[in-house]
């Protein structure tokens, strides 16, 4: 894209890009056609893909030693459907995903969740051995924890709740949640435990993220009456 100031290019990523613990590498997505890339951006160092794939990956978020990522790998239908323009009604499980992960190298690239759901939007837990996801389709919606060492996984929550994120103290999951038509944000403890609404206003809060010390909250909002998040 133009930028305003020479000593700075812009580029336009897909959805969500994250940062991992130190600051110092970014995990971003780029749609070019039918295929998707996963990158590596490293401060003053040319990006380096690490992975591409036919369908979106979506969301990607690192291991707490920044050693793996876990992101949703699949259609979206939603997603694809807004990058060409397209209004078509979204599906049940929105065109099929699931939770992919691989080392920060690019190696090991592997999927972790399986069935017939939509499932995605995933976070490390600060152990690195667990992760909190998004689900919905017709096994049921809510969020799901999963240990990573066997693969079980217990249900946190059974409503329409999205975007999870596990704080870096480890005692709250943040998420939104959809009460009359909008999204707010809430906590929950990791037993599922202690839910808290912390938003009530009208529009969309989304996309969270936690401060390092695990004491804020930002996210984006609808709330000033813009549609775009």
């Amino acid at each position: 894209l133009w930028s305003r100031n020479p000593n700075y290019e812009l580029s336009t990523p897909s959805f969500l890009p994250a940062y991992d613990a130190t600051g110092e590498h970014l995990a971003v997505t780029m749609r070019t056609g039918s295929v998707t890339t996963l990158y590596v951006v490293d401060e003053g160092k040319p990006a380096r893909p690490i992975l591409k794939r036919p369908d979106l990956i979506l969301a990607p978020q690192w291991a707490p030693d920044g050693r793996q990522m876990v992101f949703g790998v699949g259609q979206f239908s939603s997603f694809l459907d807004f990058a060409v323009g397209a209004k078509k009604p979204v599906d049940p499980v929105n065109g099929g995903a699931q939770v992919g992960a691989l080392n920060a190298d690019g190696s090991g690239f592997h999927v972790i969740t399986s069935g017939p759901n939509n499932n995605a939007f995933p976070s490390f837990a600060p152990d690195g051995k667990h992760i909190v996801y998004r689900t919905v389709g017709p096994d049921g919606e809510g969020l799901r924890i999963m240990n990573l060492q066997d693969h079980s996984v217990s249900v946190l929550t059974k409503d329409y709740d999205n975007f999870p994120v596990w704080s870096p103290r480890g005692d709250l999951i943040a998420f939104v949640r959809q009460i009359g038509g909008n999204f707010e944000v809430f906590t929950t403890r990791p037993d599922g435990k202690d839910v808290r609404q912390l938003t009530n206003v009208p529009g969309n809060e989304a996309h969270l993220a936690w401060s390092p010390d695990g004491e804020r909250i930002l996210f984006c909002s609808t709330r000033m009456g813009f549609k775009d998040e």
